[in-house]
């Protein structure tokens, strides 16, 4: 039975919120697979990694790899129109 509006049930809105958590763990590039893993509730780095690649599309760490690198493309033209 849907909770939400949009159709989702409890279960879909708590996936979202720890992918979220997560996903803005990973983007800090701070914590280990192993510390985000335990931050979100999920037993070991194998299930959470799991869980993240179903929800994404893609590994943790690719993800993070990928979000590392758009943020260092985005300071560097940051950077450039400051000294243009």
């Amino acid at each position: 039975m849907p909770l939400f509006r949009d159709g989702r049930g409890c279960g879909s809105a708590i996936l979202t919120r720890r992918m979220t958590l997560a996903r803005d763990q990973l983007r800090t590039g701070e914590s280990t697979l192993a510390q985000i893993a335990a931050r979100t509730g999920y037993a070991s780095p194998y299930a959470f990694a799991a869980a993240f690649r179903r929800h994404h599309g893609r590994p943790p760490g690719q993800w993070r790899q990928r979000e590392l690198g758009r943020t260092a493309i985005n300071q560097a033209a940051l950077v450039d129109d400051i000294h243009t």
